[in-house]
């Protein structure tokens, strides 16, 4: 089944107005991401494609959409500490995840973040794999690891560079088992 993703926020009452006067058998083809309630979604991003399940465990892939309505997502200006830090990777991880939907065609109407997607790190990582041999790499949030990474390390990375406090997230090798999965 082909599904349509609208991205926004949970109190866009347009999309709400929406999703009332579509047929209660076509509602099940709609996935509906809230951007401000993001940390309740299960998500996982590499370079080619992507998984997300909203909080009832309905999941949405790149094969899986057909298109994409992006319509407000907005985050937070008043977070401050470990919350705005939170906010911006998974704000930056979305403009990822925007851009590969674009390159894929699944956006219709607008092209989100034109002004910041040129330069984004999973961008960059699309455009490498072209060239060089990289490691896999995922931005993942809510996510078990997978069989193959339990036993082993693995190096997470600020995609931001946001600070905690007087506190910064610098590249490190970690055991995967180690991770708080609720945090990007």
């Amino acid at each position: 089944m082909l599904q349509t993703l609208i991205i926004t926020n949970s109190n866009d009452q347009t999309v709400d107005v929406l999703l009332e006067r579509v047929p209660k058998e076509s509602r099940e083809k709609i996935f509906r991401l809230n951007f401000n309630l993001f940390q309740n979604y299960k998500f996982k991003l590499s370079a080619s494609d992507f998984y997300l399940a909203d909080p009832i465990g309905r999941v949405c892939t790149l094969d899986s959409i057909k298109k994409v309505y992006y319509r407000k997502p907005r985050r937070n200006t008043r977070l401050a500490g470990e919350a705005a830090y939170v906010q911006e990777e998974l704000w930056y991880a979305m403009r990822g995840f925007i851009h590969l939907l674009w390159q894929n065609e699944k956006i219709v109407l607008v092209e989100p973040h034109v002004e910041i997607s040129r330069l984004n790190k999973i961008t960059q990582l699309r455009a490498a794999q072209k060239f060089f041999y990289v490691p896999e790499a995922t931005f993942e949030l809510g996510m078990e690891p997978s069989s193959s990474k339990a036993n082993s390390s693995v190096v997470v990375k600020s995609l931001t560079s946001t600070q905690i406090g007087n506190d910064e997230i610098f590249t490190t090798q970690i055991n995967p088992n180690l991770l708080d999965r609720s945090f990007p």
